[in-house]
């Protein structure tokens, strides 16, 4: 392969704390792996923790990551107790930022916005934020005035923004795909996994065990579904991080649901665990996009979910999947029951229409291609 001339890239630092992963971090890598394969562009990975989640993910698939100075990263806390941590971190990152000739820094999550704010404009660089949740922080607003441009990745969340920031967003579709290597392989076996009889309806949910994700409604609708001559089970794909995750793991034993309910971990890649789902149950609220939403419309499985957040952005109810009232618990379990029901050419046009309208809007090439034009007028006339 031919060596770029960097002189004529536009080189982007995309910093990381590196100890969890998400679906933003796949859509960050998404966008890397199509800026890599642009002659326009250099992409640098960076790291603060090289023993955590995201970190593991990376080393498994070769990428290759800097090693970013060692400093404090801003957290929650006070407001002068982050600006003073992010002022005792600037030097040794804006001397980074320097040292490795970067552009323009691409930051996709708050804690490393916090960290990395101050450094990236002291040093004169570009700065475009991600907005990957819905929020409406009085402290995100106040810094939009340091941000050169904002990417929001549905228009609930560019609503929930105040208006300073919100006036800066443009939203830019997330990149979902399925996994090439994976395309054609099997639905994982839920059923041999868990020991279930084969007409077990195998209802899933994927995403870490938060309150937002509310878990807890997934047991009570398990506990009203056990009353049912029909076998349900229901997977939830995602980490255990905290005290909330473990309550969750409590209450299925203690609730007498340890044979409805599982916890099957975070996955990676997704496909084959989610082509096992029978339905998806996405019951969060204030989702400011819904990637398991696109996940399963590529998998062709149907979606059942809550009407709320960015599934509004993405769902029309009963053309490509099923939208919910996210506080009637019955009514999740009448629309589970009715899917159960209905054998797979009756969703027939539920599916196709769902999977082609992810076909449509959620390529990893429209994605970048975005992005790039956003790049572009920031580093416009850089000599």
């Amino acid at each position: 392969m031919a060596l770029r001339d960097r002189s004529r890239c536009i080189t982007i630092f995309f910093p990381f704390i590196g100890d969890t992963i998400g679906g933003s971090h796949l859509s960050a890598l998404s966008l890397i792996k199509e800026l890599r394969a642009r002659e326009m562009f250099t992409p640098i990975i960076g790291l603060h923790d090289h023993d955590g989640a995201f970190a593991d993910y990376l080393k498994q698939r070769d990428y290759e990551c800097a090693t970013v100075p060692e400093v404090e990263i801003v957290n929650t806390g006070s407001l002068f107790g982050q600006f003073k941590k992010a002022y005792r971190a600037a030097k040794p990152l804006a001397a980074f930022l320097k040292a490795h000739d970067i552009d323009l820094v691409h930051i996709n999550d708050v804690r490393t916005l916090y960290t990395w704010f101050l450094a990236t404009k002291m040093t004169g660089k570009k700065l475009v934020w991600h907005q990957r949740t819905s929020s409406s922080s009085l402290r995100i607003a106040a810094l939009s005035l340091f941000m050169d441009a904002i990417i929001v990745i549905s228009n609930y969340t560019k609503q929930q923004m105040r208006s300073v920031a919100r006036n800066k967003a443009r939203i830019v579709n997330n990149p979902i795909t399925l996994s090439t290597a994976l395309a054609h392989t099997e639905p994982y076996d839920y059923r041999a996994h868990y020991q279930l009889p084969e007409n077990t309806y195998i209802i899933g949910s994927v995403g870490n065990l938060t309150a937002q994700k509310r878990p807890d409604l997934i047991l009570e609708i398990a506990k009203r579904l056990k009353k049912s001559k029909r076998l349900f089970a229901f997977i939830i794909v995602g980490a255990v991080r905290d005290a909330y995750g473990r309550e969750i793991e409590r209450r299925i034993h203690e609730e007498g649901l340890s044979r409805q309910v599982f916890l099957h971990g975070a996955q990676f890649p997704i496909d084959p665990y989610m082509k096992g789902f029978d339905c998806l149950l996405a019951p969060a609220l204030d989702e400011g996009f819904g990637r398991t939403l696109i996940e399963a419309f590529l998998c062709r499985i149907p979606v059942l979910a809550s009407a709320h957040g960015g599934h509004l952005d993405i769902i029309q109810h009963q053309k490509n999947g099923i939208l919910i009232d996210p506080n009637d618990a019955d009514a999740y379990v009448e629309s589970i029951m009715q899917l159960s029901e209905q054998g797979e050419q009756d969703i027939s046009h539920i599916l196709k229409t769902a999977r082609k309208y992810a076909l449509d809007h959620f390529s990893a090439g429209a994605h970048a291609d975005a992005v790039e034009s956003i790049y572009a007028e920031l580093v416009k006339g850089r000599s």
